[in-house]
């Protein structure tokens, strides 16, 4: 990464990002390119309770006397439940779900437009899974997070046993993060700099001291056509 120094712009500062920060970095965004593969899952339960025995039972008495004063015809056949659909059992527990009319125009949409649908399948689940896992890991040697095994999986899962790694790896590995870490554990790496091997103060100081030079270099008066 570069950018321009001072006022003539022609001074130039590099800035490498750090092992601690590059490859929690990669984990992240790989586990981002897994989250987005998995298909959607509509919640599939109860979302409206049915009336129970008792409720009906009170609204058919409503009726049977309405009926009794000539409010509503004989013979009519009308319940309580006139008009409703016959609600779902949920473990004992009664109600309705929308998901029959979801499923329902999920198959509309798949008969009306099977190609845009086979497009927007072809996104997600265990097939783009698997070609995503092929295009991550080919050509490529030893090193690196692969899936237990070492060969492509239609579930990504990190690969903590180091040992097939190359050594370098395993160093760069062990300095960055412990094998059951979590974020919080490269940060701790970076403030308390214990047993890294790195000495991550010295090059924050580093950092701080050519960001003041760089900052002073731009308000140094000229001469002779030089600051």
């Amino acid at each position: 990464m570069s950018g321009g120094g001072g006022k003539s712009g022609k001074e130039t500062t590099e800035t490498t990002v750090p092992d601690w920060i590059k490859q929690p970095a990669i984990r992240n965004l790989q586990r981002a390119e897994d989250v987005q593969r998995i298909e959607y899952m509509p919640y599939r339960g109860p979302e409206v309770a049915a009336f129970n025995a008792t409720q009906n039972a009170a609204m058919n008495n409503n009726i049977g006397a309405a009926e009794a004063f000539g409010l509503l015809g004989a013979n009519h056949g009308l319940t309580a439940t006139t008009g409703m659909p016959t609600p779902t059992d949920f473990n004992g527990f009664s109600g309705y779900s929308s998901m029959p009319i979801y499923d329902q125009a999920l198959a509309d949409t798949k008969a009306a437009q099977p190609g845009a649908v086979s497009q927007y399948d072809a996104l997600f689940g265990a097939p783009a899974m698997a070609q995503l896992n092929a295009s991550r890991y080919s050509g490529r040697g030893g090193g690196g997070i692969t899936p237990r095994g070492g060969a492509p999986s239609n579930n990504f899962t990190p690969n903590y046993d180091v040992s097939s790694w190359p050594l370098k790896d395993q160093r760069l590995h062990k300095a960055q993060i412990a094998a059951n870490s979590t974020v919080s554990e490269s940060d701790n790496a970076y403030r308390g700099n214990t047993g890294s091997g790195t000495n991550y103060k010295a090059i924050v100081a580093q950092n701080k001291q050519d960001a003041m030079k760089n900052a002073m270099s731009s308000y140094l008066p000229r001469t002779g056509g030089k600051r």
